[in-house]
C-alpha cells in the first residue's frame, strides 16, 4: 500500500491475533489476502461476494465505528441495507469505556509510546505482548552477570517506549519472570539499531532461534546512559529488586 514501516505499527501481528482468537475459543478463522483486487471491492460487493456468496453468514457483529470497502465508504447504514437484502442479522457493538477512557487502538498506541503499559493493558483487557525469535547478541550482559536473550520481532510491531520493564516470559508453555530493556543501549554507544533484550530470572537454557512470548506488566524506568559498565550493573541490580518486588505484589 506504499506505507513506510515507520508509519504503521500493529498492536498484533497475524500470529498474535491467531493466538488471541484461540484463547477466546474461536472455532474458525478465515484470513483473506489483501490484494489490489480485494482492496478495490466496494462495500456492497464485499458483502455480496464474500460474506453472502462465499461464507453465507447468518449474523454479523461490527464495531461502533466500523468502515469497510473501497475508500472505507461502507458504514453501518449500508450494512443494514445489505443485511435486509441478503437476509442476515446484524449488530453494532457500542463504544467500550474503562477508567474514563473510550477504548481505541490509537489510545493504546499512545499509552505504549508513553510507557504506560499498565493502563494500556487495562484498555486491551489483556497484557500487551510480543512474540519473537531469540537471536545471537554481543553477549555483553554475560560479562556483568546479567545475560540477556536478544529478541527479533516483526518490523511492523508496536513497541512500548524505550526503557526497562517488568515482564513475564513464556517459553515451552512455562512462564518465567524477567526484566526487559528496549532501546539503543547508550552505555555501550550502540545508537544504530534498537534492541530488545530480556533477562529471564532463574533461567539458564540455550534458546537461540527459539520463539518466546514476552508479556509487559509494568514500566520500571526510562533508558539511561551510564559512564561505565559497573554503574550499569549496579542499576540493573536495583532494577531486578524492583521487578521482584512488583511481582511479589502482582504475581
Amino acid at each position: 500500500l506504499g506505507l513506510n514501516t515507520k508509519d504503521l505499527r500493529l498492536l498484533n501481528t497475524l500470529d498474535e491475533k491467531i493466538e488471541l482468537f484461540k484463547n477466546k475459543g474461536i472455532d474458525h478463522l478465515i484470513v483473506m489476502e489483501f490484494t489490489k483486487e480485494f482492496a478495490n471491492l466496494t462495500s456492497y460487493d464485499f458483502v455480496k461476494q464474500i460474506l453472502h456468496e462465499k461464507l453465507d453468514i447468518s449474523f454479523l457483529i461490527v464495531g461502533h465505528d466500523h468502515q469497510f470497502g473501497k475508500n472505507r465508504e461502507g458504514r453501518f447504514d449500508k450494512l443494514k441495507k445489505c443485511a435486509e437484502e441478503f437476509n442476515f442479522g446484524i449488530k453494532r457493538v457500542e463504544v467500550l469505556s474503562t477508567e474514563g477512557l473510550d477504548v481505541s487502538s490509537t489510545k493504546v498506541r499512545n499509552l505504549l509510546n508513553s510507557g504506560n503499559v499498565q493502563l494500556a493493558n487495562n484498555l486491551l483487557g489483556y497484557n500487551y505482548f510480543i512474540i519473537g525469535k531469540v537471536v545471537v547478541g554481543d553477549k555483553i550482559g554475560r560479562t556483568i552477570n546479567f545475560p540477556t536473550a536478544n529478541i527479533n520481532v516483526d518490523e511492523f510491531k508496536a513497541l512500548p517506549k524505550n526503557g526497562v520493564y517488568a515482564v513475564k516470559v513464556n517459553f515451552n508453555n512455562t512462564e518465567y519472570f524477567g526484566m526487559l530493556n528496549i532501546g539503543y543501549r547508550p552505555t555501550i554507544n550502540n545508537k544504530e539499531e534498537k534492541k530488545i533484550e530480556v533477562h529471564i530470572f532463574n533461567f539458564d537454557k540455550e534458546i537461540y532461534n527459539e520463539k518466546i512470548k514476552i508479556i509487559f506488566c509494568n514500566h520500571i524506568r526510562d533508558e539511561i546512559k551510564f559512564k561505565t559498565l559497573d554503574l550499569l550493573k549496579n542499576q540493573l541490580i536495583k532494577d531486578k529488586v524492583e521487578v521482584e518486588e512488583y511481582f511479589s505484589k502482582h504475581p
